[in-house]
């Protein structure tokens, strides 16, 4: 049976059947369409989970857009250690979400309790506070 392969060209061109290993070794490669191919088939999860993590779609296309952009710059990060391509770019979400999500009004507030403590521990006792 002859295999009609534009039919199964993806939406971006190319076979969407490929393994992730293999587009990340393309990728590592230089080339852009298996990045493509990459988010076509992980692009609407990633920006679902991220929406969902954040509850705040002002950042949402940023982190799934920075964490493809790791996936150009550095293909390996993404099949290095256990678990799937797709759960590696789920960690990576969930990551950039904290970082996210850690917002300067609370780094300024968690900034304040530290200094309190400090000053706190390198107070001088009680009964030195009064001799100086």
């Amino acid at each position: 049976m002859a295999t009609n392969h534009s039919a199964s060209a993806g939406p971006r061109g190319g076979n969407p059947y490929l393994p992730d290993m293999i587009l990340i070794a393309r990728i590592e490669q230089g080339n852009a369409a298996a990045l493509a191919l990459l988010f076509d088939r992980y692009g609407r999860r990633a920006f679902a989970l991220t929406r969902r993590l954040l509850g705040d779609a002002t950042a949402v296309e940023g982190i799934v857009h920075d964490v493809f952009l790791a996936v150009w710059a550095q293909p390996s990060r993404f099949v290095a250690g256990s678990g799937s391509v797709s759960q590696r770019l789920e960690e990576a979400i969930r990551e950039r979400c904290r970082v996210v999500s850690d917002t300067p009004d609370r780094q300024t507030r968690r900034d304040a309790e530290v200094e309190r403590f400090v000053a706190e521990l390198l107070a001088p006792p009680p009964a030195e506070a009064g001799s100086r």
